[in-house]
């Protein structure tokens, strides 16, 4: 009902929409870390550099639409998890868990290859809420939950494995082998954020109230760390090796956001600093 080139239009429209709903989430979640006046007024601008990186590049190129909504709803469930550790409230608490199940089952629908890291963060996230908020579990429950965990991820694997690769283990392998477009820079792209990064990172690691947004970094990090060593033996193609900085991209930005926030409340000349060396390299 709705001619060829109106279909086209109507994709760039909802493709475009779906980009700025990306940027909202983004400017959500930092405004969640942030606290003081000044780094919130810092985040429109914040929020127009993470969008101007990878997920623009993504979306210039017309992107795969699904994987920009999986990018978006891992920052959902990192809103929810933020949003779980300050909740002191049992039954705002299950009301969280609900929604963070159906964003990680949003995720798998969107893109299956963000359920490894987005599902280790959510059991970081899970184990650090039941120490912290001193909540008593005997034996029996636990072993309940882990069965009960590891039930529903087998449950997802084998309707992927299936589903998509008819349960052919060599056909998998050689799609993730099939390269693609993307963008493909290691580190260059990294270089303003990476010392507010590390030295956020270090500062959370010191604290005895670790950030999830750092667990998330570190386990990341991780993922790329064993991808990149995929890449190299040729398991995967740097395609996939690459889409999981899309989300670091977002997750570095979150930490610069929170860094901001730290340099701004804690140490002004520290902030100064890493701004002037920020416009420094600009100009170079």
């Amino acid at each position: 009902f709705v001619a060829t080139i109106n279909c086209y239009k109507l994709f760039i429209l909802a493709d475009t929409t779906a980009n700025l709903l990306n940027a909202f989430m983004f400017y959500c979640v930092a405004e969640k870390i942030c606290e003081s006046r000044f780094a919130k007024l810092c985040l429109p601008f914040l929020t127009l550099l993470y969008f101007m990186g990878w997920p623009f590049f993504n979306y210039a190129i017309g992107g795969f639409v699904y994987f920009g909504w999986g990018v978006t709803i891992i920052m959902y469930v990192i809103y929810m998890l933020i949003e779980l550790e300050e909740s002191a409230e049992k039954r705002h608490r299950i009301i969280l868990w609900a929604l963070i199940v159906i964003g990680c089952f949003c995720t798998l629908i969107c893109y299956m290859l963000f359920v490894p890291t987005l599902g280790v963060i959510v059991l970081c996230s899970f184990i650090r809420t039941v120490k912290a908020k001193g909540i008593r579990t005997d034996k029996r429950k636990i072993v309940i939950a882990i069965v009960g965990i590891l039930t529903m991820v087998g449950i997802a694997f084998l309707v992927a494995f299936y589903g998509f690769f008819g349960g052919d283990f060599k056909l998998l392998l050689h799609d993730l082998q099939v390269d693609g477009w993307i963008q493909n820079e290691p580190y260059k792209d990294f270089i303003y954020l990476l010392p507010v990064v590390i030295f956020m990172s270090i500062n959370s690691h010191k604290s005895r109230k670790k950030h999830i947004l750092y667990v998330a970094i570190a386990i990341v990090c991780g993922y790329i760390t064993v991808t990149f060593i995929g890449c190299l033996c040729g398991i995967i193609s740097s395609y996939y090796y690459y889409k999981e900085y899309y989300v670091l991209w977002f997750l570095s930005w979150l930490s610069c956001a929170d860094g901001i926030d730290y340099m701004y409340r804690k140490d002004k000349v520290l902030l100064y600093v890493y701004m002037g060396v920020a416009v420094l390299i600009s100009t170079i």
